[in-house]
């Protein structure tokens, strides 16, 4: 048997809304059977402007199921220190 493994770096919402569909129509091209994504997000500070990108995504691509890892904690961003725990919770 063969599996097909794809990973890919979202890169958060920088552009999102124009990488979002050409994302997910090569996603759909590929049909893979695993696909591994970094820097997915979802910031529950930002929900009025930003959905939740795994959701978005899977509401077209259609898997049957997903398993996601908290975001590693972060002190700095940009040499910036940060006041809150960037990750997912589902």
């Amino acid at each position: 048997m063969k599996l097909k493994i794809l990973t890919i770096n979202i890169w958060r919402y920088y552009e999102w809304e124009k990488r979002k569909e050409k994302l997910i129509q090569f996603l759909k091209k590929q049909n893979a059977d695993i696909i591994f994504m970094q820097e997915v997000a979802y910031d529950e500070r930002l929900k009025d402007k930003w959905k939740n990108q795994i959701e978005e995504i899977n509401t077209e691509v259609k898997y049957e199921s997903s398993a996601f890892e908290k975001l590693m904690e972060m002190e700095k961003w940009h040499e910036k220190p940060i006041y809150w725990v960037m990750d997912l919770e589902f």
